[in-house]
């Protein structure tokens, strides 16, 4: 009998304890000083601020329960809804934090940053045709949003198959990481020795050609060391310059196979 009653004695305790709890958080949901009265937005460039601002404002409107826990304060404003309302509103959107200070919710939005293009093969005849669809990429290797045909070339265009990868947010990679890793290695040694990289295609497995501001394009195995390549590079180059006969015939200079180089 004794321990029934220590049962009840514990049930009752605990059900007064989470009672008094939710008054106090009832009590603290309405403090004026606890409540938001604007809410700001920043950091936003190809998002739509205002949109944000307004899944903020309909997240906070109204309470939890009837008239109780007001969700436009600082204790239990639902932070997760509204980071999940600005994320699905734009492909741009790469993370979203809140801070609040001084009864303002201050909403940061950070944007992914083209880096580079990203088009599908499948959609592709060769490294030089018009895509019927492309998509911007970041410094990473993640594909988040279309892209308008551009006139020339302002961001390297990578052509490839899907990779089937995905980065974080789920968002999908245009190749693995390490591989992807050592193809812009290679692009930046290019660029480093004086070339212009305008698109790199996929050509399988770890073979890529390279178009550049030249009259020949390169293949380059993204197993090979991308300084020891671009010196191969500038060997063959010198070679070529020597035999006049080849200069204006060689459209593609293959470094796959370490220093023998061949040239097409």
């Amino acid at each position: 009998m004794r321990r029934v009653d220590r049962g009840f004695e514990i049930v009752g305790r605990t059900i007064l304890v989470v009672f008094l709890c939710l008054i106090f958080l009832g009590w603290l949901t309405e403090r004026q000083v606890l409540r938001f009265d604007r809410i700001t937005v920043s950091g936003t460039h190809a998002v739509d601020s205002y949109a944000a601002g307004t899944i903020a404002r309909n997240n906070i409107a109204g309470a939890w329960v009837w008239r109780w826990f007001y969700k436009d304060n600082a204790v239990l404003y639902p932070r997760r809804a509204i980071v999940r309302g600005i994320k699905d509103l734009s492909s741009w959107v790469r993370d979203v934090s809140g801070d609040v200070t001084r009864k303002v919710l201050a909403i940061s939005i950070y944007e992914y940053v083209p880096a580079y293009i990203w088009c599908d093969d499948t959609k592709y005849a060769d490294a030089t045709s018009t895509p019927e669809t492309c998509w911007f990429a970041s410094a990473q290797g993640e594909v988040f949003a279309h892209s308008p045909i551009y006139a020339g070339y302002p961001f390297i265009r990578i052509i490839s198959n899907r990779s089937g990868v995905a980065g974080p947010n789920d968002v999908p990679l245009i190749l693995p990481p390490s591989q992807f890793d050592r193809i812009i290695a290679f692009a930046s040694e290019l660029e480093n020795a004086g070339y212009t990289v305008r698109s790199i295609v996929h050509l399988g497995e770890n073979d890529f050609r390279f178009v550049v501001d030249r009259p020949w394009s390169i293949l380059w195995s993204s197993d090979k060391d991308p300084k020891e390549s671009v010196r191969n590079l500038s060997a063959a180059i010198q070679t070529i310059s020597n035999d006049i006969a080849s200069k204006s015939t060689v459209n593609e200079i293959d470094l796959r196979f370490g220093d023998k180089i061949f040239t097409r």
